[in-house]
């Protein structure tokens, strides 16, 4: 990521706005970045790129406490009631969750 200080993004307004069509671009005061400059583009790629490490994350977190949940009780539920119950969400008469069972 290229970087400006304050006083040379205001002096380079427009080679600041050209560099950031292209890439994202910090802009400092006193040595501490005050500012990042990016296309809109840009901006909603790093969200999504957010969103999917949160996501991610989540999932990971409750897959590790599903399988100890099964590790402690035996419970489980299989792919296909599952799938059956995703695929009922957002239609007119949804599935109850699957109750789990051994």
């Amino acid at each position: 990521m290229l970087t400006f200080t304050a006083s040379d993004a205001k002096n380079n307004f427009g080679t600041l706005t050209d560099t950031a069509l292209t890439q994202p671009v910090s802009i400092t005061r006193r040595g501490r970045v005050i500012l990042e400059v990016m296309t809109p583009q840009a901006k909603e790629a790093l969200i999504q790129e957010r969103i999917k490490e949160l996501v991610f994350g989540q999932f990971v977190t409750d897959a590790i406490e599903a399988d100890k949940e099964y590790v402690a009780t035996g419970l489980h539920t299989n792919l296909s009631e599952m799938q059956a119950w995703a695929d009922s969400l957002g239609t007119a008469n949804p599935l109850s969750m699957p109750a789990c069972h051994k």
